[in-house]
């Protein structure tokens, strides 16, 4: 018995619907509904067995018991429909899949809930009737809690059919309408009127540039069918949506011209609905009766702001919102004005959306498999100056134009900030104080004013910061410093100090209760605020000369650093009103040479508490990282320019995770590992010249970034943009603040000589993200890197030129454990440098590292070392104050899991860690200085597959197959982490696969190609001159050596695979055997017996054909060996097939035998595959399902856990064997294969 279990769909999002704080998501076959709230996952449900989800309807259905709300999910031809109770959150079918002969591209539910009007994609309306309480009589609804569909076929049958949809029982359509005009529609909109047949009307996108409207009620032609009533004219493409507010009446259109256009309708002949209809079918106000044939319709607006095909649009009371395939999110206004728009998904295309108007959340979804929130009800803070700053009115002169009284708020942004920030750049100041600077200010009474303002140079602000909870503090040139009273309105003078003029530094301390400030002749003062006044602590002077920098490590300990990179840290005793050195350090020689941000990296890292720091970490100005143990003065470890030339900016430990930001624009994550740190990811923040200050807050990692003059706030986790403020630039001093128990952003910043101050609400900001993104476009490889029980972590390359890593841990729980954009290409293939240890093996049970090979486009390679930790110290968020929030802020503080509970993955993102070893392109020149070098002259090359393997405990042999048609092989060291090109073989045509086999004593090499051959290598001598050579400067390696070549296909060969390690029981046998499956692009499955002698050098190798089969409609991308006669294969047309090799008068066994051993060694000296290909062997399909996941690339396997007895399974004796199968391409798929033997 095979079964086939569906475990995880990580797809393209077709479908949304949302409705009172619950939201309906299609996905695939899927449909899953999710808390909007939480964005935890309530139930889900397989509606379909092939289709896609393009659609759902709800209806409120009121029952004895509770409100139920009925839903029609459509999709390609399939229809079916469902019940949700909200108060038990709980589905129930109520009609499964049927299908019909055309495409749906709409429907809606009669007034009644007695019939669903469908319309079809040949421009078609349908009646289908649909009696509810019929359905829920004869009680054929079944619950389906967390379903999962089940594929079962006994091995013997000859059917692998997985499933039989129910047919449409045209009995149930009682009517049918068709419109005059025979077109295909690409996008409809049924409008229900009145809530019966009679009043439907179609608003049909054609493919024809044009929107048809038409209805049952209409003139009828010559033919019987149906003239519209009106043709919307003057999009230049496809319409690609529909869509209709009755309220407003609003009709919006997108279309493939990469515009919304808005046509208003506008009735001429009202009806108004009977009393007895409004109290059976409720309706609003502006929702009146109207003909349809005599009422006009006129364009309204034509909107242009996308850059590429609009999908979707949709009409809200204050907006119109469109989505489309250059994954921006575009807000209309009425007048037809962008008011804003925003990259939403990482450049995948926005495929749904749909709004939730009483919460003023918008929800998106997208090619790449991700569900996110948005908030629309935002009301844009005004950017208020604080006014009246004491100027030295002797050397001061203003004049105003209009009442300067009546002036409260500049216009400088349309939107606002949101995370806390502290960078100052205190040796810049505002110089260009001569010239006249005019501002339009704003008045709630006068509307807009002219300000101008004439101030010399002699004092100006200087620094500005944040203190107590939300209180400006400014540092004028002149050594005066203002508080801002929140009460009056206005400065007070808290401290004055000629030490402080014309040079300061402003620190404030992370519990915003005191501040330090630095001056030109090495004095440090320290300052606490109490009662809404400042009162000086310590003045002290801590150093000779100038301070460069002056940092708070804690709430206790500061960091100075002086002239010729002298870095000290100090204690602050506030009681007795004295600091004590700590320790002494010296910063590396360096351009300018001090401290740009620093931390302490905690002995306890399960908690913040700083007081047994175990190391100090510092950033300075020319981007490298320091790690200091306090005992030691110099450096311990130096990752010299990590953030370029420009600068650290922030450093900031989290848990045992170490992030830094600079001025190169990256987000870095590190870890301390047997005392030095690693780079462990690298983020790069789109849209930004360089990030500015990282801190955590509600269980988030934010970066402050800026952009031209522009600040935003991007989160490191989700990857997004949460908020954008035109601020002047981060040139200018500026502070944030978040006060969490507030939900509240608060900013201060200076420009043009002036404070200015705005706030924003973080629960606008921080809306949990429903469903998690796979990769935002195809995943083109994919590698298992660890495995234990149901928990597996696999990485994956796609065409978005990242590396990311995935957990999965069983049904619908997935985790997203960190996204990697290292390539400057897409990665195409993903190998782990073998060791002869199977993932199974690498279980969870002690720390583990594996290495990993990614290569793609533009011929570059890259080496990682990929660590489990066993034991990491869990993220203690207790500590960063996440406690008191509300819950719908921090609700989803796990944002990338969908899953039930995050505690449940044995793998997460604290345990398992990526880093970067080395990596390699083609170049020529010399390879001495990277001024001589240049890139290949073919700079079009792409690696498309990899193989290795180690040949000593510290070297490995990887081996490239290449688009140009070359067999690149690389010596890799471990010891150095080096990687080198040692030799090339070239092929008359594009390598795309090539794979390892291993015998007893040598490796064999084996290549696809798209000519449709498969050609044998042997790569010995070169793996016996890499174990003899140690330095690269020896004599030129030998080349590896072909042994023969097979035609086994019209056209290329995607998929290659052999049952590994094939080997005979006696270590001296010579003799091996090999079963080999090939697939192609002619649809062609071929299995090969393949025989090698080791008597003799060269090898001798002996190739015959046992099978061929057509099994796929379409180009096989994916192979794999269960066992000796199980094979799994996938294909461009959507198909997973597990075939059984049968071999005659032989007993059944599927996976006795494991698929990496087997002995072949049979009696009379014949090998036992001699024997059973004497007995013609047969290949047939065992067991088939559809799966969700578009342009398949290809399927990984995982052995998940073996067990001698299956939960799942009535009759749990006899022997069950467990795999894992991966199908990836537009997205990821999960099943489990379940082989009982009896």
């Amino acid at each position: 018995m095979i079964s086939i279990q569906h475990q995880l769909l990580k797809t393209q999002i077709t479908a949304l619907k949302i409705k009172d704080h619950v939201v309906f998501i299609g996905e695939g076959q899927h449909l899953h509904i999710h808390n909007v709230i939480s964005g935890r996952r309530i139930t889900s449900h397989q509606v379909f067995s092939a289709a896609v989800v393009h659609g759902v309807k709800l209806q409120i259905h009121t029952t004895p018991q509770s409100p139920m709300w009925v839903v029609a999910v459509f999709g390609q031809k399939s229809l079916a429909v469902l019940s949700f109770t909200p108060s038990q959150n709980k589905c129930h079918v109520l009609l499964e899949e049927t299908s019909f002969m055309d495409w749906i591209v709409d429907a809606a539910w009669e007034k009644d809930l007695s019939h669903l009007v469908l319309a079809l994609a040949h421009n078609s309306l349908l009646r289908y009737k649909f009696i509810i309480d019929k359905y829920l009589i004869n009680k054929c609804l079944t619950t389906f809690r967390f379903s999962q569909r089940n594929y079962n076929l006994d091995s013997s049958s000859q059917s692998y059919e997985c499933m039989k949809k129910a047919q449409c029982n045209y009995c149930d359509i009682v009517a049918t309408a068709e419109c005059a005009d025979k077109c295909v529609l690409f996008s409809g909109c049924v409008v229900m009127t009145t809530g019966s047949w009679e009043s439907a009307v179609l608003l049909a996108g054609t493919v024809a540039q044009e929107v048809l409207i038409w209805g049952p009620c209409g003139t009828l032609d010559k033919y019987g069918r149906y003239v519209p009533y009106h043709r919307l004219k003057g999009h230049q493409g496809s319409i690609f949506s529909v869509n209709y507010c009755p309220r407003r009446k609003l009709i919006a259109t997108t279309s493939d011209d990469r515009s919304v256009r808005v046509w208003e309708v506008t009735e001429t002949r009202e009806h108004v609905a009977s009393e007895s209809i409004k109290n059976v079918y409720p309706i609003h106000s502006e929702q009146k009766e109207h003909n349809w044939k005599d009422s006009k319709v006129v364009e309204r607006l034509k909107c242009y702001g996308h850059g590429a095909r609009v999908w979707r649009s949709l009409i809200l009371p204050a907006c119109v919102v469109s989505v489309g395939e250059d994954s921006k999110i575009c807000i209309w206004n009425d007048e037809g004005t962008l008011v804003t728009s925003w990259q939403a998904h990482d450049g995948a295309s926005i495929w749904s959306v749909t709004a939730d108007e009483s919460a003023d959340r918008l929800l998106t979804g997208a090619g790449d498999g991700s569900v996110r929130s948005w908030y629309l009800g935002r009301k844009e803070s005004p950017i208020m100056e604080l006014r009246n700053l004491p100027y030295n009115r002797n050397d001061t002169t203003l004049s105003v134009v209009k009442d300067e009284s009546a002036l409260s708020y500049i216009n400088v942004s349309s939107n606002h900030a949101h995370s806390s920030e502290k960078m100052h750049d205190s040796e810049t100041g505002e110089n260009s104080f001569d010239e006249k600077i005019n501002l339009s200010l704003f008045s709630e009474s006068k509307g807009e004013l002219h300000y101008t303002s004439k101030i010399h140079k002699q004092d100006f602000p200087r620094c500005v910061a944040l203190i107590g909870k939300k209180q400006p503090l400014v540092i004028m040139d002149s050594g005066r410093l203002y508080l801002w009273n929140c009460r009056s309105f206005s400065w007070c003078l808290q401290y004055e100090d000629e030490r402080l003029k014309n040079y300061a530094l402003l620190q404030i301390s992370q519990d915003l209760k005191s501040a330090a400030l630095a001056t030109l002749y090495g004095n440090v003062i320290l300052l606490y605020l109490e009662n809404e006044s400042l009162k000086v602590l310590i003045d002290v002077k801590v150093t000779e000369g100038k301070i460069f920098s002056l940092l708070w490590l804690s709430g206790d300990q500061i960091l100075v650093c002086g002239g010729e990179g002298a870095v000290t840290v100090w204690q602050v005793c506030r009681e007795p009103g004295k600091v004590s050195k700590k320790q002494s350090h010296v910063l590396m020689p360096c351009k300018q040479r001090w401290v740009n941000a620093a931390c302490l990296y905690p002995d306890d890292r399960s908690s913040a508490n700083t007081s047994t720091a175990r190391y100090l970490v510092c950033g300075d100005r020319a981007g490298s990282i320091h790690l200091y143990n306090p005992q030691v003065t110099e450096a311990v470890q130096s990752l010299r320019g990590v953030h370029g030339k420009n600068g650290v900016t922030s450093l900031l430990v989290v848990g045992h995770w170490v992030y830094s930001s600079g001025r190169d624009g990256c987000v870095r994550r590190l870890v301390v590992l047997d005392a030095a740190l690693q780079v462990v990811t690298t983020t790069r923040v789109t849209g930004a010249s360089w990030v500015a200050h990282l801190f955590f807050t509600f269980g988030r990692t934010l970066a402050v970034c800026f952009h031209d003059v522009k600040v935003k706030v991007w989160c490191v986790e989700e990857e997004r943009s949460l908020v954008e403020v035109e601020c002047g630039g981060g040139h200018r001093s500026w502070d944030l603040n978040i006060l969490e128990a507030e939900q509240e952003l608060v900013c201060v910043f200076l420009k043009v000589a002036r404070v200015y101050t705005f706030t924003a609400l973080l629960k606008d900001k921080l809306l949990p993200l429903i469903k998690a993104s796979v990769n935002t476009q195809e995943t083109m490889c994919l590698q298992v890197l660890f495995c234990t029980g149901k928990d597996a972590v696999c990485a994956t390359g796609g065409e978005d030129t990242t590396l990311r890593l995935h957990s999965l841990g069983g049904f619908e729980s997935y985790q997203s454990l960190g996204v990697i954009r290292s390539h400057i290409s897409s990665v195409r293939a993903l190998c782990v440098i073998d060791d002869g240890v199977k993932n199974s093996k690498r279980t969870a049970e002690s720390e583990s590292s594996v290495w990993l090979v990614s290569a793609g486009g533009r011929a570059q390679i890259k080496v990682w070392k990929c660590t489990y930790l066993s034991s990491p110290s869990d993220i203690n968020t207790d500590s960063y104050n996440v406690k008191g929030i509300a819950p719908d802020v921090c609700q989803n503080t796990q944002n990338s899991t969908d899953c039930d509970s995050t505690s449940a993955f044995t793998f997460n993102s604290s345990n398992i860690i990526c880093r970067e070893v080395t990596s390699h392109m083609l170049r020529t020149g010399s390879h001495k200085t990277w001024k001589s070098q240049e890139l290949t002259l073919d700079p079009e090359t792409r690696y498309m597959d990899a193989a290795a393997f180690w040949i000593t405990k510290s070297q490995a042999f990887v081996c490239l197959a290449s688009s140009d048609g070359f067999l690149r092989i690389f010596r890799f060291c471990a010891e150095s982490e080096t990687l080198e090109l040692v030799c090339t073989e070239e092929w008359r045509c594009c390598i795309l696969k090539v794979t390892k086999l291993q015998l007893a004593n040598k490796s064999i090499l084996i290549s696809a190609t798209t000519e449709g051959s498969v050609i044998f290598w042997d790569p010995q001598d070169v793996v016996s001159w890499m174990a003899q050579c140690e330095a690269s400067d020896m004599a030129p390696s030998p080349k590896i050596n072909q042994l023969t070549m097979l035609s086994a296909h019209q056209s290329g060969i995607n998929s290659i695979a052999f049952i590994n390690q094939v080997v005979c029981a006696e270590p001296s046998a010579t003799q091996h055997s090999i079963t080999m499956a090939t697939g192609g692009d002619d649809n062609k499955l071929g299995v090969w017996q393949v025989l090698l002698d080791t008597t003799e050098e060269p090898l001798q190798i002996s190739v015959h054909s046992i099978y061929e089969v057509f099994g796929h409609a379409s180009q096989i991308t994916g192979l794999h060996w269960l066992s000796h006669n199980l094979l799994a294969s996938v294909s461009i047309d959507q198909r997973l097939i597990l075939w059984q090799l049968h071999y005659p008068q032989e007993e059944e066994n599927i996976l006795n035998t494991p698929a990496n051993t087997k002995t072949v060694r049979g009696t009379e000296g014949k090998s036992v595959c001699e024997e059973r290909h004497s007995k013609s062997p047969v290949l047939k399909a065992a067991v088939s399902c559809f799966t969700g996941v578009p342009d398949i690339k290809g399927l990984a396997v995982v052995d998940s856990y073996e067990d001698n007895h299956c939960n799942d399974c009535e009759d749990s004796e006899g022997l069950i064997q467990v795999r894992e199968i991966l199908v990836y391409g537009m997205g990821l798929q999960s099943y489990k294969v379940t082989v009982k033997i009896s």
